[in-house]
C-alpha cells in the first residue's frame, strides 16, 4: 500500500475581470523606472479583484481542511511590472499565510513562467535526473506554470518561487499576501 505523506498545493482559476482597466490602473501607478509598487487596498480599481480573490482564498482555506472559525484576509497587495529581459529571483513571503498572483497580462511564451520549488530539499542531492523515468509529484524539484491573462494562482506563502526572464512586451501582475484571523 502506497500513501502520500505530505502534500503541497497550488490553486489556479481563470477569473473574468476587466484586465484592460486593471492594466491601465497598474501602468498609471507603477512609474516607468520601477518594477513594483505597493497598492492601497482601498482604491476602487482593485475592489473587484480583491473581493473575488478573498472569496477564492477562503473557499480554498475550507477545502484544504483549515478551521472554519478562522478566515483569511489580504493584508498587502502590489503590482509587478516586469519589463522585457527582467526576471524575479527566487523568494518566499514568510509573513503571509497564502500568497496569490493575478496575471493582468499573459498568454504567450514572452511573459516568463513562474517556477515553484519543491520544499523537500533533502531529496535534491540524492535523486538524479537519470534515475527518474517519469517526473511527478514525488520526484520533481520544480513545478512550472506559464502565465495567462486573468489567471489567479494561490499557494502557501512560504513556498519558494521565481519568475523566468521575460521577453517581448514584458508582463503585468498583481500579487497579494494573506494573514489569518478568528471570524
Amino acid at each position: 500500500q502506497v500513501m502520500d505523506m505530505f502534500t503541497m498545493f497550488l490553486a489556479s482559476e481563470q477569473l473574468d475581470l476587466d484586465v484592460q482597466e486593471l492594466e491601465k490602473f497598474c501602468l498609471s501607478q507603477i512609474p516607468n523606472d520601477r518594477v513594483n509598487k505597493t497598492f492601497d487596498l482601498t482604491v476602487p480599481e482593485l475592489q473587484p479583484l480583491l473581493q473575488i480573490a478573498t472569496k477564492k482564498i477562503n473557499d480554498l482555506h475550507l477545502h484544504l481542511g483549515l478551521n472554519p472559525d478562522y478566515e483569511q484576509y489580504i493584508y498587502q497587495c502590489w503590482g509587478n511590472r516586469n519589463y522585457p529581459n527582467s526576471a524575479t529571483q527566487a523568494h518566499c513571503h514568510p509573513e503571509g499565510f497564502f500568497s496569490c498572483v493575478f496575471y493582468v497580462t499573459g498568454n504567450n511564451n514572452s511573459y516568463g513562467n513562474i517556477h515553484f520549488f519543491n520544499p523537500v530539499t533533502q531529496m535534491m542531492p540524492i535523486v538524479r535526473p537519470s534515475m527518474v523515468k517519469e517526473w511527478n509529484r514525488y520526484w520533481s524539484e520544480v513545478y512550472e506554470i506559464p502565465p495567462s491573462e486573468n489567471m489567479l494562482l494561490i499557494f502557501p506563502s512560504w513556498l519558494w518561487h521565481q519568475v523566468d526572464t521575460t521577453s517581448g512586451e514584458g508582463r503585468i501582475s498583481i500579487a497579494m499576501d494573506t494573514k489569518i484571523k478568528m471570524r
